[in-house]
């Protein structure tokens, strides 16, 4: 990893070279390496644990930002804080888990000894971490998306690619808005994905023969459980897809396509979009999202590069997914602590 982040480093260098030696109105050769390079990488150093790269807002330095840079080594200095103090892998050996000691309705006030086993209040300290740096390395992706537009501004007589220049909050609430929902392009896919879930998704026990879930530290029913999963859901899948989307097809895509024949991009985009999912979801899941990410691609392009649209799709049809899943097993949650289950 250790080298991983010199070589990286050393070509986010190389590029800032390169790149300042354009004038504003040329083609920017190095725009790709600088932004989408410098910026995943860093933003992927806020995601993994023990990481050499901290996040400095490389991007956001070369817009000579630097308040905003500033303010990133702040909140990153804040993240790798709480992540000594919440991060499970530096604590779960303290633990010695037992099964048999879980909390229940006959013994309410039970908590756990030191060493004993993992307490609810670990989980509750755990899932709040996760949520959190979740929201700072999608937030990462969505700000590399915003440099690259306002570079990519620069050079708007000669681009090939007009996005549209909707603004940021617009676009991250693109899920909810009527005119999304309403469309097939939309609502078709997200169907299908439910239903594909529905039917494909293992199974141990359902949701309806839980008598009681411990999640975020607190007992629930199994259908407020669900209410609070599909919030906790909503809140992860609203970044993820507008991180995302702006990343691979308003960043990748729309450079690429700078480049090479919209086609040509599209399906590189797609294949690079599958690949970056194999290390953390494998290859099945990776197929799927390279499928996916072409789908998504040719509605970038085809509606004129605009986000909106497959912003709302990508929410949907992870959100949708997510809690079929959640509700044909309720213990693949990463949330989910213990379950009762009915007699």
């Amino acid at each position: 990893m250790h080298r991983l982040a010199f070589i990286s480093l050393s070509l986010i260098a190389v590029a800032s070279t390169a790149e300042r030696s354009f004038s504003n109105e040329s083609s920017s050769n190095g725009r790709l390496v600088l932004v989408a390079l410098s910026g995943l990488v860093e933003t992927q150093a806020v995601y993994e644990v023990n990481s050499p790269i901290p996040y400095m807002g490389i991007p956001a330095l070369y817009e000579n930002k630097r308040f905003k840079a500033l303010s990133y080594a702040a909140l990153n200095l804040s993240a790798y804080k709480m992540k000594d103090h919440f991060d499970p892998k530096s604590h779960i050996s303290r633990y010695d888990i037992d099964a048999t000691l879980y909390p229940n309705r006959s013994t309410p006030t039970t908590f756990f000894r030191y060493g004993a086993g993992l307490s609810p209040q670990f989980s509750r300290d755990e899932s709040f971490f996760n949520l959190t740096r979740h929201g700072f390395y999608y937030m990462r992706m969505i700000e590399i998306y915003s440099t690259y537009r306002n570079l990519h501004a620069r050079t708007a007589s000669t681009n090939k690619v007009k996005p549209k220049q909707t603004i940021i909050p617009s676009l991250a609430m693109s899920p909810f808005k009527w005119h999304y929902l309403k469309n097939p392009w939309v609502y078709a896919p997200m169907v299908i994905a439910g239903g594909v879930s529905f039917l494909f998704s293992p199974s141990e026990k359902p949701l309806s023969d839980a008598q009681e879930i411990v999640m975020f530290g607190n007992r629930y029913s199994p259908y407020r459980a669900l209410f609070l999963f599909s919030a906790t859901v909503a809140y992860k899948q609203v970044l993820t897809a507008t991180g995302e989307e702006m990343y691979w097809r308003g960043t990748v895509q729309t450079e690429l396509t700078e480049r090479l024949h919209p086609s040509l991009a599209l399906a590189i985009s797609s294949l690079l979009f599958g690949a970056w999912h194999i290390p953390n979801r494998g290859l099945g899941i990776s197929i799927g999202a390279t499928v996916a990410g072409g789908y998504l691609g040719y509605r970038y392009k085809s509606n004129g590069y605009d986000l909106g649209e497959v912003i709302a799709t990508h929410f949907w049809l992870n959100a949708v997914t997510g809690v079929v899943e959640f509700m044909k097993d309720p213990t693949s949650s990463g949330f989910v602590y213990k379950i009762n289950w009915k007699l």
